[in-house]
């Protein structure tokens, strides 16, 4: 129960950060989060198994941070972020909590929920910030 709730903790801090941007566009641009998972699984599946392992999840993790600004809101845009745990680690963690069926890999339903609850948690966490302002 510790692992799980440290799991999640670490997968928290860098999904807020990390793809509170991502996020944004998305809202914007009112991709559902089946159509976010689905995406990603065209993009970062190299086994051809409609699903994303933790390697392939790792992948898509690693473009997604580099490829996106990690911005700290509340110091600005040229703030630089707190460090981050690694891809590999927040891979596992997300298969750990999300991977319904046991096989290691997150499909396109199991990715769709990680993604649907990440929205909340930084909806939640955007609204948190602008009341404590």
């Amino acid at each position: 129960m510790k692992k799980n709730i440290i799991t999640l903790a670490i997968i928290a801090i860098f999904v807020t950060t990390a793809f509170s941007a991502q996020v944004d566009k998305i809202e914007r641009n009112r991709i559902s989060s089946e159509e976010m998972a689905s995406n990603l699984i065209q993009e970062f599946d190299t086994d051809n198994s409609t699903a994303l392992n933790q390697l392939e999840l790792s992948g898509a993790i690693t473009y997604l941070r580099y490829t996106r600004p990690i911005v700290n809101r509340r110091q600005g845009s040229n703030a630089v972020s707190l460090d981050l745990p690694n891809p590999p680690k927040i891979a596992v963690g997300l298969v750990d909590a999300f991977d319904v069926d046991s096989d290691v890999q997150l499909t396109e339903e199991e990715l769709s929920e990680a993604i649907a609850y990440f929205r909340e948690l930084m909806r939640n966490n955007r609204d948190a910030v602008v009341v404590a302002n």
